[in-house]
């Protein structure tokens, strides 16, 4: 299954606009994080951008916040080798 961007950039009159599509609520994860830095990375490169905005999709919002089920997924991660990190780092 294809998964479209997170990110959509729109350019007019040498302004570049960046919208962020995030289907479960408008939340911030890795994906939207890596699709900003990409996306930025890509119009640093077109000299003729002389401004961007940053926008989202969901009217009333830019971000909602941070997903916390993604800070979950990662902070579970972590804490699964704290076993492991105390016999690797005897004190």
């Amino acid at each position: 299954m294809n998964n479209p961007s997170p990110i959509s950039v729109q350019l007019k009159d040498h302004v570049a606009t960046i919208r962020f599509r995030a289907d479960d609520g408008g939340y911030m994860t890795a994906t939207v994080v890596n699709g900003l830095y990409d996306t930025l990375q890509s119009l640093r490169s077109q000299p003729g951008i002389r401004a961007v905005i940053v926008t989202g999709e969901h009217p009333g919002h830019f971000i909602t916040h941070y997903s916390l089920a993604e800070i979950h997924r990662v902070a579970a991660q972590t804490l699964a080798l704290k076993p492991w990190l105390r016999g690797a780092f005897p004190r």
